[in-house]
Parts: C-alpha cells; sequence; structure tokens
C-alpha cells in the first residue's frame, strides 16, 4: 500500500473510508488474518497482510494480460505502454503527443514516469522504470 492513511487510500481509490476499512475487514474475516497494524497516524501491512497484497496485485496483472490476449484475438490493439521521460518533455511535449496516440489507441493504457533525464537513464539502464499511471493527463 503506497498510500499509509486509510482515508487518502479510499480517496485514491475512490470510495469512501467506511467502505474501504468494511471491505479490509471482510478480508482479514475471510482469510482469518490481520493485514494492517493500525497507528495512530498511519497503517502498516503485517507479513501476512503484504502477502496477501502482492498475490492480488499478481492477479490483477494476470487478468489484465487475458484481458488484453482476448481483445488482440478480435483484433483490437491493446496493452500497455510504458514510459520514462524527462520533466522537461513531460511538461512540454508529451501531453500533445499522448492525446494524439489516445485517439488513435483509445484501448492501450498509458503508465508514465517522469524524471530528469540522468535518473531516467538510470531506471532504464538497470531494467527498473518505476511507473504511473496518468489517466487524467490526455
Amino acid at each position: 500500500m503506497k498510500k499509509k492513511n486509510i482515508s487518502r487510500a479510499a480517496q485514491k481509490l475512490h470510495t469512501s473510508q467506511p467502505a474501504l476499512t468494511y471491505r479490509l475487514n471482510q478480508l482479514e474475516n475471510q482469510f482469518g488474518i490481520k493485514i494492517f497494524v493500525r497507528g495512530r497516524r498511519e497503517i502498516k501491512f503485517t507479513p501476512e497482510g503484504r502477502c496477501l497484497a502482492q498475490y492480488a496485485k499478481k492477479m490483477s496483472n494476470e487478468l489484465q494480460k487475458l484481458k488484453d490476449q482476448l481483445s488482440e484475438i478480435g483484433g483490437e490493439i491493446h496493452g500497455e505502454l510504458r514510459l520514462g521521460v524527462s520533466s522537461n518533455v513531460d511538461e512540454y511535449d508529451l501531453p500533445e503527443i499522448l492525446k494524439n496516440f489516445h485517439q488513435l489507441y483509445p484501448n492501450v493504457r498509458l503508465k508514465i514516469h517522469s524524471d530528469n533525464s540522468k535518473t531516467i537513464f538510470r531506471s532504464v539502464y538497470k531494467r527498473g522504470v518505476p511507473y504511473l499511471h496518468a489517466p487524467g493527463r490526455l
């Protein structure tokens, strides 16, 4: 969990804090584990919670791959385009380029990591480019 606060996590997920808390409690009951240790100002995964989150992320990625494969059978272009771009390109040139790309390929998900050129180069070289989903940038 990147957000260490239930309210902020709920906001990011476009749901309410009580709804997210309820669902997390249901998961804890279903699996018979504690997912989080709740502190005064933040929450942290338990080892079991971390394992569950990693599995959920893996299954989410597998489901998306399956959807992409099924769409490709139908002849549509689907998938994910990951970009590592410098802050200058991101700020000035990229919005128009991505707008045009999205019009041509509306079913391709865009994931973008923007940073200074040196950091992007190092990340690409190490094959560990982090990325951020940027749906509202088009």
